[in-house]
């Protein structure tokens, strides 16, 4: 898992225009590298737009197709492996069990 402080939108990893902040680990006080930038007003309105027109075309697939999609992307969350549980437990100071409970959730509600 590549964390560049990037938002993903329409399909580009885009640096957001607005400034920069970083992670806070609970734990122990520290910052958590990279830098995760902010995307400036004009950068959220364009990506709702995006997004109005995205939800529309899924509106109107099949619901085989968006059966296939949500399994898709809980493959996805599974093929980040123990780097999501990593970071997971950095960013909120939870035990791994914790946060692979919570992952299994959210797979499990994706299937």
């Amino acid at each position: 898992m590549n964390i560049s402080g990037k938002q993903f939108i329409a399909g580009d990893w885009l640096i957001g225009n607005a400034g920069a902040f970083y992670a806070y680990n609970p734990v122990n006080g520290e910052y958590i590298e990279p830098s995760l930038s902010f995307a400036s007003r004009e950068q959220i309105s364009n990506a709702l737009l995006l997004a109005e027109q995205a939800a529309s075309s899924y509106a109107n697939l099949p619901d085989l197709d968006k059966a296939h999609f949500l399994n898709c992307c809980a493959k996805e969350v599974m093929a980040l492996g123990d780097e999501l549980i990593q970071r997971a437990m950095l960013e909120t100071g939870y035990s791994d069990t914790r946060i692979k409970t919570e992952r299994t959730r959210i797979v499990n509600q994706l299937q």
